[in-house]
C-alpha cells in the first residue's frame, strides 16, 4: 500500500491524504487515515474503488478543527475480506 500525497490544505482547512493499493483490484475494501500526535489521535475512513491495476482510496481528509497545531504522524491502512495493508509513515504539519 502506498500514499501518493499527504499535506495540509489551507484553502479547505484540512489535512488531506491520497493512497492506493498496488496490484489489488477489488471492491468492498475500507481505507483508514490515522493521524497521531502524542496522546491525540484522529481518523478518517473511505470506501476504496477499483481502477485498471490498483484499488484507490481517493482523498481522505480530517478537518483542521479536529487537529491541534503541530506535526502529526500518520499512515493509511486498507482492509477487505481478502486483502490488507499499511502505508509507510508520513508527517503532516498543521499550522
Amino acid at each position: 500500500m502506498s500514499y501518493t500525497y499527504a499535506s495540509y490544505d489551507a484553502a479547505g482547512a484540512r489535512v488531506e491524504v491520497g493512497a492506493f493499493i498496488q496490484e489489488v483490484v477489488e471492491t468492498g475494501g475500507t481505507c483508514t487515515l490515522v493521524l497521531n500526535r502524542g496522546e491525540a489521535s484522529a481518523q478518517a475512513r473511505s470506501t476504496a474503488v477499483p481502477d485498471a491495476s490498483s484499488t484507490a482510496c481517493g482523498a481522505l481528509s480530517i478537518p483542521a478543527s479536529d487537529l491541534a497545531p503541530g506535526a502529526w504522524d500518520g499512515f493509511v491502512t486498507y482492509e477487505s475480506r481478502t486483502s490488507n495493508g499499511r502505508s509507510d509513515d508520513f508527517v503532516v504539519v498543521v499550522p
